[in-house]
């Protein structure tokens, strides 16, 4: 497995400062460094064994840097050289104070002459003159910093492509870097680079101790391999922020079969979890029964005995009534009342005046959505399949699944029947099933908020990426909250649309946007806090067979 080694050399003594990010080390003399160099040439350089080697410098940063954007060149760089010189605070704020007056200067000839300012001018003085205020009150402090890379190849072809994807990985972030001609070993050697000045926040975003790989021990399952590194991706989902994954992708980009390599592994690790699987096209039959679940299949003429009033609060069920029978505003605090005193849909039915009525008749005698709420249910258990494709109408599919989940959540509620401490798995597969009903996204949203504290993994995908999210921040979907709160994200191949929606939502860069239309099916971007790792999910031949939603695949 590669890995990478980090050296730290300073004029002060930093253990205690190592020591306190929870960092081991080891005392070494000096720094290894390329000792034997065969041949210098103009813009490169041959090591032993005929290895080319060219050096860079970045000489152009972007007005915004992620934390640790420097680990997305672990692996195409050999080495990575950061050299960081605090500058005293009185030096500091006098050139800072200079550099601002001049840009207001040009600024000021700009106008006395009836110009418009270049946008790039008036950006650097807006920057200028609030890092001078902050340097005045002691808020920040500036660096001088220099970075240098390494880039090597087996041969020139080698050294070139290397090359140019080193380039196009800073490219994306809006960094730049260079390799002068005839000055290479000295670059080499870090006596020579760019010398740029920055302050602290932007100096934080230097900090190397990132890997691109996420290798999350002891708990953590192995899900797949980074595409980047090609090291194994092992994730522990309860070891983040909150335990929520939310998977985005089109039709046949892979978020049944990525949800079951996640699943089915979650449950190897941990034998006596709980599942509950909400599957609107019986995706997860097959990987149910391994998984020793009790799969359902729903009937859409069959009594199913998921009454709302037996599941919700009457609040709640209110909503949910009011939403599926498109009862008017003017009779909602009527509905609740009733709600309130009714032990069921026929009481509430019988209760209501005649006017309100003819809005709910569907949900009694012979009404089209009476036999979701008439007989008993199906008696649950730990481990449950809800499949449900053969629920052709759309508006039964979205009750259905609201119902089921609501007396999934009742049990979760439940410590005498789920403890605490069972991990337990809830997968949405369809999210939209939800969102159709404003009373239905806003109690899974509540849910999904609430999720840590039972213990539960929440798995939420969905291919209407736009229809969740939203157009924009100022108009977003119903989902939005729920999505971007997940401490997981997994973004799949996008459409054009949907690609724009998503970079938008996540802050990717433009070539991970580029990316997201050009991926195949099981490969895609794993998002945990502010690391993006790109993956690819893997499976033994014999889940692909359990896993494949394929039809040429399937046997």
């Amino acid at each position: 497995m590669q890995f990478y080694r980090y050296f730290v050399e300073s004029e002060e003594n930093i253990d205690d400062r190592l020591s306190s990010f929870g960092l081991l080390y080891n005392r070494i003399s000096e720094i290894p460094s390329y000792t034997t160099i065969i041949r210098k040439m103009s813009d490169r350089m041959i090591l032993p064994e005929g290895k080319m080697v060219r050096t860079f410098t970045l000489y152009k940063l972007s007005s915004t840097l992620v934390e640790g954007f420097v680990s997305e060149t672990y692996g195409i760089a050999d080495e990575v050289s950061i050299v960081i010189v605090p500058i005293m605070q009185e030096q500091a704020t006098a050139k800072m104070n200079k550099y601002a007056k001049f840009l207001s200067g040009m600024i000021l000839a700009d106008q006395q002459k009836r110009r418009t300012s270049p946008y790039e001018l008036v950006q650097r003085y807006t920057m200028a003159h609030q890092t001078l205020e902050l340097l005045t009150n002691g808020q920040t402090r500036l660096f001088k910093i220099m970075v240098n890379f390494v880039v090597g190849g087996k041969d020139r072809k080698d050294l070139n492509r290397n090359v140019k994807l080193l380039k196009n990985t800073l490219q994306a972030r809006l960094l730049y870097i260079d390799s002068p001609r005839f000055v290479q070993g000295h670059l080499l050697a870090g006596n020579l680079g760019k010398r740029l000045v920055v302050d602290t926040t932007t100096a934080a975003t230097l900090f190397p101790f990132v890997s691109a790989d996420i290798v999350e021990l002891p708990d953590g399952v192995f899900i797949g391999a980074n595409k980047l590194t090609g090291a194994p991706v092992i994730y522990d989902v309860f070891m983040h922020d909150n335990y929520n994954i939310s998977t985005l992708g089109t039709s046949g980009s892979g978020k049944s079969f990525s949800t079951k390599i996640i699943v089915s592994r979650m449950l190897q690790r941990n034998p006596d979890a709980a599942l509950f699987v909400f599957d609107p096209e019986n995706e997860y039959m097959k990987v149910g029964k391994v998984l020793e679940a009790n799969v359902v299949e729903f009937d859409p003429h069959s009594d199913m005995g998921l009454d709302p009033l037996k599941i919700y609060s009457p609040i709640d069920a209110s909503e949910i009534i009011a939403s599926i029978t498109s009862l008017p505003q003017d009779y909602h605090a009527t509905l609740r009342t009733i709600a309130n005193k009714a032990d069921n849909i026929e009481a509430l039915y019988n209760n209501s005046p005649e006017e309100m009525r003819g809005y709910l008749k569907d949900l009694v005698g012979d009404g089209t959505l009476a036999h979701v709420f008439r007989g008993k249910p199906v008696e649950f258990t730990n481990r449950m399949v809800f499949s449900m494709k053969d629920i052709e109408s759309s508006i039964e599919k979205n009750l259905l699944s609201l119902l089921l989940f609501g007396k999934v959540w009742n049990m979760i509620n439940d410590e005498s029947h789920l403890p605490r401490a069972v991990q337990k798995v809830v997968v949405v597969d369809e999210a939209w099933l939800y969102l159709a009903i404003p009373a239905a996204a806003r109690f899974l949203e509540r849910t999904a908020r609430l999720g840590r504290k039972r213990n539960v993994c929440f798995i939420i995908n969905t291919q209407r990426a736009a229809d969740v999210l939203g157009e924009s921040d100022e108009k977003p979907g119903l989902g939005r909250s729920i999505i971007e709160n997940s401490a997981t994200k997994i973004l799949l191949r996008q459409d054009e649309l949907s690609a724009d929606v998503v970079a938008r939502a996540f802050g990717l860069s433009e070539r991970e946007r580029e990316h997201l239309v050009e991926l195949e099916s099981g490969n895609g971007f794993l998002i945990a806090q502010n690391v993006h790792v790109p993956i690819k999910f893997v499976a033994s031949e014999e889940e692909e067979q359990i896993f494949t939603t394929k039809p040429s695949d399937q046997v």
